[in-house]
């Protein structure tokens, strides 16, 4: 199965933070936040969006966070693995 990635063009930005740019699919979605200049400085990737959701974060001061999306059907938040980078 392919699963192409199409950018969200009216993707919200929050003042302060970085611009953020949105990929996404029925599957999965990757979030980029991006520097003034355009370069790419943290990124979530989300998949298995219909089943059992899960994120992939990278941030520079924090390394890389593997954890569970809450979808709201669930009363807890968990933590499956979290790799210092």
């Amino acid at each position: 199965m392919t699963t192409s990635l199409t950018e969200v063009l009216d993707v919200r930005q929050i003042p302060g933070e970085l611009r953020r740019r949105w990929f996404g699919s029925e599957e999965l979605d990757l979030i980029v936040w991006c520097e003034d200049s355009g370069v790419p400085s943290a990124f979530q990737f989300c998949y298995d969006k219909p089943r059992s959701e899960h994120a992939l974060t990278w941030k520079p001061d924090l390394g890389f966070l593997h954890s569970v999306v809450d979808d709201g059907d669930r009363s807890t938040w968990t933590l499956d693995k979290c790799l210092q980078g």
